[in-house]
């Protein structure tokens, strides 16, 4: 099994164009390992087999994608060329308030209080090869409300009123924006999360930022937020994070985070200290 495991790491992947050996990422050779493991573990309820083989294996070291944070000047450069594209919305949503692509590309008008400004995120849209392009519910299974700030409502302003010229401007009954989706194409199709990550991909080379991950926003949001001096529960809630996730993910971007730890630690150690001396 170790060997198979090896074979997987350096040759089990195919190239699309030449369909020649490649090797295949470890995270996916860890998804192959514990698809096999379940089957043998099924296979050992039946009596089929006695022992799962993979229970012997160590996988392979999955090294996390770094998250990139945008700077001053490529936020700029992000926003002049979104300003006035069906992707402006869409980006300045994920930008500064940061919901999941598949999150955000599920969003309707009807969830958009637009008087008391506030967004709720209650489903996401989930696309893949096997089963297609379909509505499931938030990653963390609970539904949650978002203030918008001024900017953010103007911007979705601005995409409301390009959906009406869009419809004003398609053909006889070409419009097709029956589930009222907040982000759609010229005749009011939902995007789908691909045309998401492929539009910011192009957007993202347009604008030269040192990132082409839409995922990054979503990190450039929480540390923006957290900066700012957001309380981190606040920040947790809108973003869809459990408390000790965002804590564990962006410790290092609560503003005196190391401070008040080196404080807490040389109370500790003044009280331990002093119960020394009371012996």
């Amino acid at each position: 099994m170790n060997a198979w495991v090896g074979v997987l790491l350096e040759k089990g992947g195919r190239k699309k164009k030449t369909g020649e050996p490649c090797p295949l990422n470890p995270k996916t050779v860890k998804h192959a390992m514990a698809l096999g493991s379940a089957a043998y573990r099924f296979g050992k309820r039946l009596e089929i087999v006695h022992q799962n083989p993979f229970e012997f294996v160590k996988g392979p070291k999955v090294r996390g994608t770094p998250a990139r944070i945008l700077t001053d000047d490529e936020v700029r450069r992000l926003q002049n060329v979104t300003s006035g594209t069906r992707w402006e919305a869409f980006v300045t949503l994920a930008l500064w308030l940061g919901p999941r692509r598949g999150e955000t590309i599920a969003l309707d008008w009807t969830a958009y209080d637009e008087d008391a400004q506030v967004l709720s995120v209650h489903c996401a849209i989930a696309q893949t090869r096997k089963h297609g392009v379909r509505r499931k519910e938030t990653k963390t299974g609970v539904a949650r409300s978002i203030p918008i700030p001024a900017h953010v409502a103007k911007a979705l302003a601005r995409q409301k009123a390009l959906q009406a010229a869009d419809e004003l401007a398609a053909p006889h009954n070409a419009y097709r924006n029956l589930e009222g989706a907040i982000f759609t194409d010229e005749i009011g199709r939902r995007y789908t999360p691909m045309a998401a990550t492929k539009a910011f991909q192009r957007l993202a080379r347009k604008a030269e930022l040192s990132t082409t991950r839409l995922h990054d926003l979503r990190h450039h949001a929480a540390t923006s937020l957290l900066r700012a001096g957001t309380p981190p529960a606040l920040v947790a809630e809108n973003m869809g994070h459990k408390l000790e996730t965002l804590l564990r993910t962006y410790a290092h971007a609560i503003p005196n985070a190391q401070s008040e730890k080196r404080e807490a630690l040389e109370r500790l150690s003044a009280q331990l200290e002093a119960v020394i001396k009371a012996r």
